[in-house]
């Protein structure tokens, strides 16, 4: 009988799919409301949410927001891909809550959209590598 092995264990596996979910929820959410602030609010929670399952994705979402501080104040790690996705990102939700912003309904959905899409596309890669089918031992 194969046993399946996983360099993530399952409450980082089960919170990056949790936030996935929701971040579909809330975009889901912001679609239907007429008012832009919250299609802005609720457009920056899916975003977030979407961050933090690339996080749960990839280990320890605190130790990636050390890492993500790290490469901004001493430039270490800064052109590493993920790095800068994460920190694009955060770019992204500060930008959609200031109030200085002025951008429509539908922009504000294409962001949230398009970051949700990458979001679920990396998460869901990420588990299916650093999870494997291993043999048995004979």
């Amino acid at each position: 009988m194969p046993l399946e092995f996983s360099i993530l264990d399952e409450f980082m596996k089960s919170w990056a799919l949790r936030y996935l979910r929701e971040a579909e929820a809330d975009l889901s959410l912001a679609k239907e409301c007429d008012s832009i602030e919250l299609v802005k609010e609720l457009s920056a929670i899916s975003m977030r949410k979407a961050q933090l399952a690339i996080q749960y994705a990839f280990g320890d979402p605190n130790i990636m927001e050390y890492i993500l501080e790290e490469a901004l104040t001493k430039g270490s790690l800064r052109k590493e891909p993920l790095i800068r996705l994460i920190e694009k990102i955060n770019i992204l939700i500060k930008k959609t809550v200031d109030p200085q912003f002025t951008a429509g309904k539908d922009k504000i959905l294409v962001l949230a959209e398009k970051t949700f899409e990458a979001s679920s596309i990396i998460v869901k890669e990420a588990l299916k590598r650093f999870s494997f089918v291993k043999g048995e031992k004979n």
